[in-house]
């Protein structure tokens, strides 16, 4: 048996930005729930609010972007085993 053809350049450009997109979505929650606690914890400020939540939402879709370019349909299996356990709360 052979293996999978390499990806062309729009394939790659294509995993990138839809784990991008994915990153995007799961950094902004991540980061909600991160300025919910910072808040209530009265450990925040307005600034390094702002400057947090937008490290965690791009570095996500950075990572995110980069790890379905790079695993292919591993990673989204992954992310999709961990989104039935979030959901299930398992």
């Amino acid at each position: 048996m052979s293996e999978d053809p390499k990806p062309d350049q729009f394939e790659k450009r294509l995993r990138f930005g839809c784990g991008f997109l994915l990153g995007l979505l799961s950094g902004g929650v991540l980061a909600v729930l991160l300025v919910i606690h910072l808040l209530q914890g009265g450990l925040a400020s307005s600034n390094g609010i702002k400057v947090t939540a937008v490290a965690v939402v791009l570095g996500m879709a950075m990572l995110f972007g980069w790890l379905a370019m790079r695993q292919d349909d591993r990673f989204w299996q992954k992310a999709l085993d961990w989104v039935v356990a979030f959901v299930s709360g398992t």
